[in-house]
This record gives C-alpha cells, structure tokens and sequence, in this order.
C-alpha cells in the first residue's frame, strides 16, 4: 500500500482504490481529496491501495487504530474488501466504525441502493452530515459444515449464482470501461444467449431441501445491481431480511422478453420469477459453479448464504432520494465523480 498523505493525529481513514471504473479512480484523486480535505481538514490519512486484498488489511488497521470514519473511494468490489476488514476487526472485539463512500466504480450497484447522490461534494456531504445507518450485511460460507475447508466470504449489496456471475465474468475488462449502464448491459445480453440453465439443490430457512433447474439465483441485500438493474426490487440494506430472486429454466425468446423488466423491477411478477424475503438459504450444485458477491467472483458451490444483521454503519441517507426507475437509471449513468 502506498500512503500519499499522512495527518498527524488524523482520525479519518481514506482507503482509494485507483483501478476502479477501469482507472478512471485515478485521475479523479485530486479532485477527492481535495473535496475531503476541504470538509475534514486536518483530519484524513489517504491510502492508495496497490492490489486486491490492501482495502481489507487498511480498513481492519483502521478500526483497531480507533479511526472515527472510514472512506472507501472506489466500486462495489472496493467497499467489499473495506467491509471484510472492519468486520473482521471489529469481531476481535475492538468498537464499530462507520463508513462513508465516494462512490468511484464501474457498477456502482451499492451507491445506488443506499440512495447516494451522484455527484462528488453531494456525497462528500452525505459523510458529514447523515448519521450513522446500520446496515445488514450477507454471509457466504463455502464448504461442508464442520469440515477444514469451510471460510466466509461477506457482501453488502447482492450475490449471484448462475447467469449473474456469469455477467461479472463477462463484464471483466474493457466492458467496464465502456461505463456500469453499458458494460454490464452487454454482459447481461451476451450471457442471456450463452449462460446455460443449471441444476441445483436448494434449501431455505431450513425447510426441505429441494432440486430445481434455474437460470440463475439472486440474493439481495440493497435493491439495484451493478449496472442499475433492480433484480431484488424493495430490498432494503437495514430491514433485517435478505431478498431471494430464483429464476427459472427459461428459453431464450424469454429471456430476451424478461430483460428490459429487470431495470424497472417488474420482472418479479413474471412467469417463471420466484422471490421472497429470506434469512438463510443453502445451494448446491452437481459441479461446482461460481458464486459473486458485489461484482466479484469469490467462490464456488456449494454454499450457505445468511443474513447478519445490523452488520456495520454507514453514512448514507436513511430515506430514498430515488424511487422511480427512470430517475434511478437516468441518474446511474451519473454516478460516477
């Protein structure tokens, strides 16, 4: 890691990953700290990160350090390390820290589920002025219970198996840098031709197991994916539930027909959708398929996916600033500083 700027005394920790939105992070730092520094002089330690996992160990330092605030600049995948790390820390006991972002990303799934403003000062003010939420978080564990491979990964906004990992694999690359509305749209196109429909096993909240064919699995904890699609849509970070979206086994002609329903959130109603509030759920596959959380692949099945509840805070605002899916799309190709 590379620290650019160190206060003396500083109390807030700014964690800024320069590859997010396909580098573009890194010719808007400036202008970020700038913004920050303008709101909180005196008062932030910047560090650059340098490589995957660097968020993580800064993030976990920080809470052990007894930072008063946590700023992640950067994606969804950004803000995953950072939650990895405070959880982690704060599960050795040390006190809760809350966490501000800057929303820097290709997706931007998460800043638009917690209803961020789009623009650079707007969300630099959100981190000042709104206080603290507490959000749910979601708890992937891998491997057999009771067995030594068994570890747990986190997400904070959605997880995916089935076409929806298939789309962040997609969305790798120069997608992305095309831009989240964009990118991730031709990914969800390419994979709604090629992405098979897949057998698997599923249980939730503890009821009988039970074998189903399905394109994909959506669990949402916010509402809007990366890319402004509303795959959970009225999922809400802090309403103590996790969202399931089962789709089903469906022929192309239905895909193509489903997609444009994804962004306005009706597709639920549709033919071949399942969805329900949830707790806990177990899948498990014939093979072992990937698993994405937050617009990163971090496993594979099979896997238990559990709520845990009132997880970390974040300074975001407590009521929608966003309620149509027009807006929410118009405003997502925005959302980036």
């Amino acid at each position: 890691m590379l620290a650019f700027v160190m206060t003396p005394n500083a109390d807030i920790q700014v964690i800024i990953n320069p590859a997010s939105a396909a580098w573009k992070t890194q010719s808007r730092i400036p202008a970020i700290a700038g913004a920050l520094e303008r709101r909180f002089p005196h008062r932030c330690a910047f560090t650059v990160t340098r490589e995957p996992g660097d968020a993580a160990g800064v993030a976990a330092r920080a809470v052990r350090s007894a930072a008063s605030l946590i700023v992640a600049v950067g994606g969804d995948g950004t803000v995953n390390e950072i939650v990895h790390g405070v959880i982690e820390a704060a599960r050795e006991g040390f006190p809760a820290c809350p966490l501000g972002l800057i929303s820097s990303g290709s997706g931007c799934g998460l800043a638009l589920s917690l209803r961020l403003p789009p623009a650079l000062d707007e969300q630099v003010r959100a981190i000042a002025e709104c206080s603290p939420r507490q959000v749910d978080a979601g708890v992937v564990s891998f491997g057999e219970p009771g067995r030594s491979g068994e570890r747990d990964r986190y997400f904070i906004n959605e997880c995916q198996i089935g076409i929806g990992a298939d789309v962040v694999t997609r969305t790798r690359g120069g997608r992305k840098s095309a831009g989240g509305l964009i990118g991730y749209g031709l990914g969800t196109l390419s994979a709604l031709f090629l992405s098979p429909n897949i057998d698997v096993r599923l249980s939730i909240d503890g009821g009988e197991e039970s074998s189903v064919s399905v394109l994909g699995i959506a669990i949402g904890n916010g509402d809007v994916t990366a890319g402004g699609m509303s795959l959970t849509p009225g999922a809400e970070p802090d309403d103590g539930a996790l969202n399931l979206l089962t789709i089903g086994a469906l022929s192309r002609f239905s895909r193509l027909r489903s997609f444009p329903k994804i962004y306005a959130g009706t597709h639920v109603g549709a033919r071949g959708f399942s969805y329900r509030a949830i707790q806990t759920c177990m899948v498990s596959g014939s093979r072992p398929l990937p698993v994405s959380a937050d617009g990163e692949v971090i496993g594979t099945l099979p896997c238990t996916i559990t709520i845990l509840k009132r997880a970390i805070e974040f300074r975001a605002p407590h009521r929608p600033l966003i309620t149509a899916a027009g807006e929410r799309d118009a405003r997502h190709a925005e959302a980036r500083i």
